[in-house]
């Protein structure tokens, strides 16, 4: 209070000498030394930065005159703006650097390993009785999760399509559209394996067949396999009796019949009804017996998955590993099998290598 009342304002070299003297008179400890109006000080202040005093209120217009100072100002701003407009292009640069960076970042982390998400561990199953067969698919030929695979129609009209939900296993299943079949007609569809000799991987040939609610309950299917040189082989019997709405698994122990799958067959047979409309296959697989009663006890799996898109990236990633998962359920849960051993220590060995290409394990 005391300085307001006796000392005088600070200097204040960043303003205009003339606009210095203008705001300390405006300032004066003695009123008869300041402006008498603030139109007076305004005229001082345009004065002062103009050159030229304010022009009388009813003008309504202040038109200032050029001065030295004001050049300098304006060639100042001028410089400013240029240099601003100069500095665009690098911020331009500068915000799609930040953007790719943020893309690549985002895109890492969807791409990154599943441990992230998903862990691997090994399941005991325990020993199965002595006189019960083991079952266990060690080749899955599709399960139509990414691809249709090389399925084709072998009768006129039929469409094929990955239709999603409802499958027998994970998300994805193959439509077989457009059927239209007499009584005691039957209806093809097959595909060209990649690998021939089956046998490897044991000698059944499974695979789900779906017909909807609706079809009669007298439809069958039959699997056939063609080999390299043309000869042909069905499964025996006249075909496994469908339920309709409902999944079947079909299942053939082929045995040496295993050894050249040319082309794999799938009929569906035409009972004394006539029917219109589709059905459906999925999980086509090899497998093999065994009647040990601790046989491939010990199962490596990833997950669980409560998203089929998570459950398809991550088979597709498995497999980009040489594997060959599919997919299995544990109460609500799903999982990705990778393998089945007779041994925890192999099961190890399974699991080590998949937590080396960054997996995590849990237990």
């Amino acid at each position: 209070m005391h300085r307001i009342v006796f000392d005088e304002p600070d200097p204040a070299p960043e303003l205009p000498r003339p606009a210095e003297a203008a705001l300390r008179r405006a300032l004066a400890k003695k009123r008869e030394e300041r402006p008498s109006s603030a139109i007076a000080m305004v005229g001082e202040l345009t004065s002062a930065y103009y050159g030229t005093a304010v022009v009388p209120p009813e003008a309504r217009l202040i038109t200032p005159s050029p001065s030295p100072y004001h050049d300098k100002e304006r060639a100042r701003m001028s410089q400013i703006a240029s240099s601003s407009r100069s500095m665009r292009p690098l911020w331009w640069i500068g915000a799609f650097i930040l953007i790719v960076a943020v893309a690549a970042v985002l895109a890492w982390r969807a791409l990154s390993p599943a441990e992230e998400h998903f862990g691997v561990r090994i399941v005991d199953v325990g020993e199965a009785p002595a006189s019960t067969p083991v079952v266990a698919t060690n080749f899955v030929l599709n399960d139509f999760e990414l691809t249709p695979g090389s399925w084709q129609a072998e009768k006129a009209g039929l469409k094929l399509e990955r239709a999603r939900g409802g499958a027998s296993q994970a998300a994805y299943w193959l439509k077989v559209d457009g059927v239209q079949l007499a009584p005691g007609e039957h209806a093809a569809i097959s595909c060209l394996p990649e690998t021939r000799d089956w046998s490897r991987f044991g000698g059944i040939i499974s695979l789900d067949v779906l017909v909807p609610g609706t079809a009669p309950p007298d439809l069958r299917v039959k699997i056939e396999v063609e080999d390299s040189t043309g000869g042909m082989q069905a499964m025996p019997g006249e075909g496994v009796l469908l339920t309709p709405g409902r999944w079947a698994a079909i299942t053939w122990n082929a045995g040496s019949v295993a050894r050249d799958v040319a082309r794999l067959r799938v009929k569906l047979l035409c009972g004394q009804t006539p029917y219109r409309g589709y059905f459906g296959i999925d999980h086509v697989r090899a497998q093999g017996t065994s009647t040990s009663p601790s046989a491939l006890r010990y199962k490596v799996r990833v997950g669980p998955f409560t998203d089929p898109a998570a459950l398809e990236r991550e088979t597709a990633r498995l497999k980009s590993l040489g594997k060959s998962p599919f997919p299995v359920r544990e109460g609500e849960k799903r999982y990705l099998q990778v393998g089945a051993f007779t041994t925890l220590d192999s099961a190890r060995r399974e699991l080590d290598a998949l937590v080396a290409q960054g997996y995590r394990e849990v237990r």
